[in-house]
């Protein structure tokens, strides 16, 4: 796959860059809003919705400390790494103090559900297959008539 273009040049580093950082953003998020909706609601929801309203609780929170950031000119990468980072710090107990429970639930139902040895190695080459063809699909020169002469265009 190399002759294509140099391995250092592929778009798969610059996607699997901005996942991994929208991850971080989102973990963040998921975190720092989880006691603020906790403190709020007063009463403990079911898992999936504690999860799913502490995310956008947190969303919330971000988009709070982004723009009091912007208010003070203090953008810049150290703040995409600092703001997120002071969301985490400010929920990862109340998490850890709920997960616990949860986590030693899914421990006990992994030991009662008995896979076969082979199971991994399925999954395994399946997630590399994955990944192999969707890094076959984001070359350049795979690109279709519309993105390329239009929307690229448009960008460029």
């Amino acid at each position: 796959m190399g002759e294509h273009g140099p391995i250092g040049d592929w778009l798969i580093w610059r996607y699997a860059s901005a996942a991994a950082l929208a991850g971080w953003l989102g973990l963040a998020c998921l975190v720092g809003g989880y006691p603020l909706t906790r403190w709020l609601r007063g009463a403990r929801l079911p898992l999936e919705e504690q999860l799913a309203v502490s995310f956008a609780t947190g969303v919330f929170l971000c988009f709070l400390g982004m723009f009091g950031a912007g208010l003070l000119h203090l953008y810049g990468a150290a703040w995409f790494f600092l703001w997120p980072a002071l969301l985490l710090a400010g929920g990862a107990r109340a998490v850890w103090r709920d997960a616990r429970p949860a986590l030693r639930h899914l421990r006990r139902a992994r030991r009662a559900s008995r896979r076969p040895p082979w199971h991994a190695a399925v999954l395994v080459f399946g997630v590399l297959a994955f990944g192999y063809l969707w890094m076959l699909t984001l070359v350049p020169s795979n690109l279709g008539f519309d993105p390329r002469w239009k929307h690229l265009a448009i960008a460029e």
